[in-house]
């Protein structure tokens, strides 16, 4: 139907919007092309074919359509910006910036424009300018949800992890049922410390959607940091339920197993890992380091070696097999392995603590304290400018304890606990730099903070039983030592066999205790 000026009625228009909104997209391109061919320079007819085109995903139609409505009228703000999405989704992106900055050309305060403008520049990695842009649309509009996310997640990618946090935070607070922005605000918690805010924000995004494997991923991952391992080990089920065939999350629920002294379960999950990528270095390392604990040295060798071969700089993977050829006694193989590991990575403090003590062995005094000094430097490079890094005080204290700066050793131990109170290593580690300054009672707490995280850490009933014992504090000498005895019936290397000789006359004990 045609007025009296070869004009589209509103009655038509309507009809086609309608079409349009209610998503009956190829009726209403159907319905365009038949207003195009009766009102040609009609631009908003051109426009809408365009948009339809767009959601049927024929890009190309689209864009020929938003060309001919931006020929009709030059200043079509809205074509321009359609256009831009159109080759925003074809990745011609200096296209899209084109468009988007046409669009703002006619409209300065077009919202949406600058957010989208945003969105190809962070995709353009031209981070400082998508901030901008983000900013300029919340100047407009204050509440617009996708502009507080979006600029949140660029704040994530430059690391202003704060000020990614206040964004998002008010994204959620404009949108609650926002799982992306939930689960986006659980990892600038992780990334920042905030543990126990990392779980609520992953726990909102999954009430929100249940079916969100990567937030029970990451849930499982700060669930482990926090040392809740049983509730790590659901999450990463869970999102292993969802989506069954994803390698990494095997290889998650492996490494929680692993922590949990789960060994055969382990060794399960890194091969269901490599059984859905047989080219995972990641889970062939993994699986290495089970092998290593379960004491078959010839197969974590392999493993070690088959996750070199796919990744040539795995400086961890050399690291390890280094650690192994030094368990199997092949020394110079041992020091070869951790030579590669440091010549791929200079900064990769283990090697170092590892040369150290295989020099010591050696008797090669003056390497000894070289290898030491250059793990140290290493690691307090690495601490300014990660200074929560636990791992990395711990072994630095380890590093102090060789060459016997043993009050330096107690201050990196202490730090390390006190960033991860779950550290039953570092405990461990602290209650033996204590015991060697002869604070026993010091010593006693921290080893049996350690027992009371990780039972069967190596030596630790040996260290608790010869701190009590230095210390004349005979409170349970005997049920610790009878419990020192069931777990070495159990292969659990939890005493030292010459210590272990001076307070058992159990003949078979003893022997069993030299072969773990």
């Amino acid at each position: 139907m045609k007025d009296a000026d070869n004009h589209p009625s509103q009655s038509e228009i309507n009809a086609l919007i309608t079409l349009f909104s209610s998503g009956q997209l190829q009726e209403a391109l159907d319905e365009a092309a038949t207003l195009v061919k009766n009102f040609p320079e009609d631009p908003l007819f051109h426009n809408i074919a365009g948009a339809c085109y767009a959601g049927l995903g024929h890009l190309e139609s689209a864009v020929n359509s938003y060309d001919k409505a931006i020929a009709i009228k030059p200043d079509y703000a809205k074509a321009h910006y359609n256009l831009g999405g159109a080759y925003h989704e074809l990745q011609q992106l200096d296209d899209a910036v084109k468009s988007y900055e046409s669009s703002l050309a006619i409209d300065s305060n077009y919202a949406e424009a600058h957010n989208n403008l945003g969105n190809v520049l962070r995709e353009n990695s031209q981070l400082d300018e998508a901030v901008n842009c983000y900013k300029k649309a919340l100047t407009i509009k204050s509440d617009y949800v996708e502009a507080h996310y979006s600029l949140g997640i660029t704040f994530q990618e430059l690391g202003q992890l704060n000020d990614m946090i206040e964004h998002l935070e008010q994204a959620v607070a404009l949108q609650p049922d926002l799982a992306e922005a939930h689960y986006s605000l659980g990892d600038g918690h992780k990334d920042l410390g905030q543990l126990e805010n990392a779980v609520e924000s992953y726990q909102k995004a999954l009430k929100i959607n249940p079916d969100f494997s990567e937030a029970y991923n990451n849930l499982g991952n700060v669930f482990k940091e926090l040392g809740q391992l049983d509730n790590a080990v659901e999450s990463y089920q869970k999102a292993l339920e969802i989506n069954p065939d994803y390698p990494a999350l095997h290889s998650n629920l492996g490494n929680a197993y692993k922590e949990l002294g789960q060994l055969n379960e382990a060794v399960k999950s890194y091969e269901n890992a490599l059984f859905h990528n047989p080219d995972y270095p990641d889970s062939l390392n993994n699986l290495g380091v089970v092998f290593f604990d379960l004491g078959q040295l010839d197969d974590a060798v392999k493993s070690y070696e088959r996750a070199i071969a796919l990744n040539p700089n795995y400086a961890e993977a050399y690291n390890n097999l280094g650690a192994t050829f030094s368990k199997l006694g092949q020394l110079e193989n041992a020091i070869q392995s951790y030579d590669k590991a440091l010549t791929i990575n200079p900064d990769f403090t283990e090697p170092h603590n590892n040369l150290t003590i295989i020099y010591k062995k050696q008797g090669l005094i003056n390497d000894v304290i070289s290898s030491t000094k250059k793990a140290i430097d290493s690691m307090v490079k690495e601490l300014t400018i990660n200074p929560h890094d636990a791992d990395t005080h711990n072994n630095l204290g380890i590093a102090y304890y060789e060459i016997e700066r043993l009050d330096d050793a107690v201050q990196s131990y202490q730090k390390a606990v006190s960033i991860k109170p779950n550290f039953a290593e570092a405990h461990n580690n602290l209650g033996v730099a204590l015991q060697k300054l002869e604070q026993f009672e010091n010593a006693i707490n921290s080893f049996e903070e350690a027992f009371s995280i990780k039972p069967d850490i190596d030596y630790i009933l040996g260290n608790i039983l010869s701190s009590k014992i230095n210390s004349c504090n005979w409170i349970d000498i005997v049920s610790l030592l009878k419990d020192a005895k069931i777990k070495v019936n159990s292969d659990k290397k939890v005493i030292d066999s010459l210590y272990f000789l001076a307070l058992s006359d159990d003949p078979a004990l003893q022997k069993k205790l030299t072969e773990l």
